[in-house]
């Protein structure tokens, strides 16, 4: 992990963020973030970013198996990346999740790892909250790690556009940025956690 300054420690047990209430993308989609596990494997499923019912950035319980999902209104479609035996996620690794309404596709330290052809149309319009460290479905989903660079942005990233960024922090104000949370000192004020682009749709620790 690149001197990002700070980043989200989470207990596993009640900790997150809970973003206020905001519209997703819909005709595409990319949510990037750094995670450590505290955990050999997956503490909790669907809690790194998770907002119900549009995406989720899907760690799967009891493995190391990560997914990526998007719901179009009638169902949940995804993407599924399994590492080999030599992938440690209590290292600090970038996942991203890709959708261009066509093909979702899975990133993991910029490298493509996996794609899927779902043919899903639009993402739903979800108007709820968004979550951190989380599984916005249940109480009980609370990720054990840490996370950080959150990234959310309206169409799907090239794996070139992924390899441009991943080491470096943002200003917020790029072309098709629409959520950005780095957790630094000056993006957190007591508990509220800033989003960095002008949407401002801040979150809550």
């Amino acid at each position: 992990l690149p001197d990002f300054n700070k980043a989200l420690d989470l207990d596993g047990v009640d900790d997150y963020v809970e973003v206020s209430a905001n519209q997703n993308p819909t005709d595409a989609i990319t949510v990037e973030a750094w995670a450590k596990s505290d955990t050999n494997t997956w503490n909790s499923s669907g809690s790194l970013v998770s907002k119900r019912n549009a995406f989720i950035l899907h760690p799967q319980q009891n493995s190391r198996d990560i997914r990526f999902y998007i719901h179009n209104g009638s169902q949940w479609y995804s993407v599924l990346y399994t590492p080999d035996n030599n992938f440690d996620i209590t290292q600090w690794h970038h996942y991203a999740g890709t959708y261009d309404g066509v093909t979702l596709r899975f990133y993991v330290d910029g490298k493509e790892v996996s794609t899927s052809e779902v043919n899903a149309g639009a993402i739903n319009l979800d108007n709820d909250i968004l979550t951190i460290g989380r599984d916005d479905l249940s109480l009980n989903r609370y990720f054990d790690g840490q996370i950080d660079e959150v990234r959310i942005w309206d169409k799907a990233r090239t794996e070139t556009e992924i390899q441009e960024t991943v080491y470096t922090t943002l200003s917020g104000d790029e072309s098709n940025l629409v959520g950005y949370y780095n957790f630094n000192d000056d993006s957190i004020d007591g508990s509220t956690i800033s989003d960095l682009t002008a949407n401002s749709n801040d979150g809550l620790l």
